[in-house]
């Protein structure tokens, strides 16, 4: 038999007189586990957990009894109900209905999660809220934040933070996001093919079954379809209806077909060059009614397209110049026609307004750094989960989710997990943003303590100045504070604080931070009574016999 105590930031496990030191992120464990054959909640089939040599199920979704009661020891043997015997008490019978078109004001129900156009549809024994058009658009601040830290908590990025994140995500082909509400309304209006999957249920009145998705991240259940939800068809590529979207070479292939008909009726009409001037003067840019729709997905697309149009990079001529030149000498040979110059003439005057307007355009779009920047050619899943949540658990789902095709990851967690995140998506690195959320008192700043932890390469995700620089030496953006240390060979900053180099402790540690002979190791000066009773109490037998009680007493008593 094992005994555990936990000792300040480790766990002693004594086994036959012998005492080791086990890092945090090893004390609970998920094991692989039949959902078909194991407890459930309303949250779904529980996770079996081992707690050093103990085995039980619990919840997935909260980390308190208090708020799911659900706990069963497997030694126990006692008798529980599977997913498919409590999924009709949970599930409600109402199908997902797709939110109203609607242009005036409606009433919205928080337990029915549904949208009414009328009182008289309206559920009579709920309360209603009344919604208009525009909150429709933007569920995350118009429904009330939930802010129980071991269940249900919601706290959403700041402008700055949700700019840089929507900036990121619409360079990628589609996007999954899971638990990011906020992201999610932002790419919708770009026209991101994006999916939303959250726990929270409410959503369902403001989103479509194909673009929102009932789903627990850690146990990977879709509470309404099960595998048969948009959600897995999203990820597969299976979905139903394709998106529809326009790639720059159809863009600009488009553009020249609208231009050449329009072209051929007003060169060909044989109309005098008095009305031709009257007439409304083509762009190669697009009509007016076209040309909206085509200039929204170009700015999702982030790229530069120039319309078949020479930009000038070296030489005396403008783009408009030689851009003309090109186009009329298909023409020189008709130049003893009357009717063939006033055709040339007409044409030069609209090739030259068109090309103006093109060349001011692409200048505007290669000094705007939104345009330059490359996109990816793989699909990308943003998870924002709750900061006590085990990652063993997510990356379980998270491999599910990505199996199919070539998938980044984005995870937001603080960095002072890290341990963990290395130990469950050893993939991930750590960029040096701080994450800020605006409903989070501790949070609002640079000093909160949430950083991006993606799989994409650190150098092709430029942060944003004065407050970010770019290391040459580590070949990533860090913070301005954070500088580079010959000797560790890296940026050693976590927290946005100086830092100086331990020859001692071989390694980086805070600037108001000592090193202490007698801990035999830097910290804050006067707590060196602290790591010598930590470090007595971890390496004493009484001590560890009599705190192996304290704990097996605790564990009875629960």
């Amino acid at each position: 038999m094992f005994s555990i105590c936990k000792i300040r930031k480790k766990t002693t496990i004594v086994s036959k007189g012998r005492v080791s030191d086990m890092p945090l992120a090893e004390y609970v464990t998920v094991i692989e586990s039949d959902p078909n054959e194991s407890p459930a909640c309303c949250h779904g089939p529980a996770l079996l957990f081992n707690r050093v040599g103990k085995y039980f199920f619990a919840c997935s979704a909260c980390r308190s009894r208090k708020l799911c009661p659900l706990y069963f020891e497997v030694d126990l043997k006692k008798k529980f109900k599977t997913w498919h015997e409590v999924r009709e008490q949970y599930i409600p019978k109402a199908e997902h209905h797709d939110p109203p078109h609607v242009l005036k004001d409606s009433l919205f129900c928080s337990q029915c999660c549904r949208i009414y156009t009328t009182s008289q549809n309206a559920c009579l024994h709920h309360s209603l809220r009344g919604i208009s058009p525009t909150e429709m658009n933007t569920p995350s601040s118009y429904l009330a934040q939930l802010s129980t830290n071991k269940g249900h908590a919601q706290y959403h990025f700041d402008k700055n933070t949700l700019d840089f994140m929507v900036r990121l995500a619409s360079k990628f082909e589609k996007v999954l996001c899971l638990g990011t509400p906020s992201i999610f309304e932002r790419l919708r209006v770009l026209g991101v093919k994006c999916h939303l999957a959250d726990i929270d249920r409410r959503l369902e009145a403001f989103y479509s079954s194909r673009s929102f998705t009932w789903f627990n991240m850690f146990n990977g259940l879709a509470f309404r379809d099960g595998d048969e939800s948009a959600l897995w068809k999203f990820v597969n590529g299976s979905e139903e209806k394709p998106y529809k979207t326009i790639t720059p070479e159809r863009d600009v292939a488009e553009r020249e077909r609208h231009f050449s008909a329009q072209q051929s009726t007003l060169f060909d009409s044989g109309e005098s060059l008095r009305t031709s001037r009257t007439t409304k003067m083509p762009s190669l840019i697009g009509s007016s009614q076209t040309e909206r729709p085509l200039r929204k997905r170009r700015r999702r697309d982030k790229m530069v397209v120039c319309a078949s149009m020479p930009l000038q990079i070296a030489g005396t001529d403008s783009a408009a110049e030689q851009f003309i030149c090109i186009a009329g000498e298909q023409d020189q040979e008709e130049t003893g026609d009357p009717e063939a110059m006033r055709k040339e003439l007409y044409r030069n005057q609209v090739l030259k307004h068109s090309s103006e307007l093109l060349h001011k355009k692409s200048v505007r779009q290669i000094h705007n750094t939104d345009y330059c920047e490359e996109r990816f050619d793989s699909a990308l899943v943003i998870i924002d989960p709750p900061f006590g949540a085990l990652l063993g658990a997510l990356a379980k789902t998270l491999k599910k989710l990505t199996n199919h095709g070539n998938w980044n990851r984005l995870l937001v967690f603080p960095y002072f997990n890290e341990s963990q995140v290395n130990l469950h998506l050893p993939s991930l690195a750590m960029c040096d943003l701080a994450v800020r959320y605006r409903n989070q008192r501790k949070m609002k700043n640079d000093s909160s303590p949430v950083r991006i932890f993606t799989d994409i390469p650190l150098n092709e995700i430029p942060l944003p100045g004065p407050t970010y620089k770019y290391c040459i030496k580590c070949v990533r953006w860090v913070h301005s504070v954070n500088v580079h240390c010959a000797e560790c060979g890296t940026c050693p900053s976590k927290n946005h604080a100086a830092t100086r180099h331990c020859f001692v402790c071989q390694r980086c540690v805070k600037q108001t931070w000592d090193h202490c002979i007698k801990c035999k190791r830097c910290h804050l000066s006067g707590k060196c009574n602290f790591y010598r009773r930590s470090k007595g109490s971890a390496t004493s037998s009484t001590n560890t016999v009599s705190l192996v009680r304290k704990s097996a007493r605790r564990q009875k008593k629960r």
